[in-house]
């Protein structure tokens, strides 16, 4: 049985039936699980990003412990969060992920730009146009990322 939950992070109630008893059930998806990996070179990445700027946009620096500061660890943890696909950089400090909604094929695009490698100090930003998973992944990502 598949679910499509349309881009919504509503849970989903049914109750579930056997011939002597039924059960009610309730299934809500992580929101990372709502997004499929999405393999895009780094020019469309930063031309769907400036679309998605403004109200699509949450951004927030971020202070990570140095150990934790390499591409390895950052992606390891974005992918922990998310469903999402990295992004070739020609910038090393500038680490990019990006997906889609499953339902709507809505971008999802994930930024981590290291500002000062020594004192670990990064900013995330997250775009999306659908604002609550957005928000949602955001809020996920910084609380995974940052320390």
């Amino acid at each position: 049985m598949g679910v499509d939950f349309a881009d919504t992070t509503q849970s989903l109630a049914f109750e579930l039936r056997t011939k002597t008893r039924k059960f009610n059930v309730s299934i809500k998806p992580p929101v990372g699980e709502l997004v499929i990996p999405w393999s895009v070179p780094q020019t469309e990445f930063l031309k769907s990003k400036a679309s998605l700027a403004g109200m699509n946009e949450n951004k927030s620096k971020l202070k990570m412990s140095a150990n934790e500061c390499t591409m390895k660890e950052i992606a390891e943890r974005v992918y922990q969060v998310a469903n999402l696909c990295r992004v070739p950089s020609t910038e090393n400090n500038i680490h990019r992920f990006a997906g889609k909604t499953a339902h709507n094929s809505s971008p999802l695009l994930v930024t981590f730009v290291m500002t000062s490698l020594e004192n670990g100090e990064g900013e995330l930003s997250v775009n999306c146009d659908k604002m609550v998973i957005g928000s949602i992944i955001f809020k996920q990502l910084k609380d995974k990322l940052g320390s």
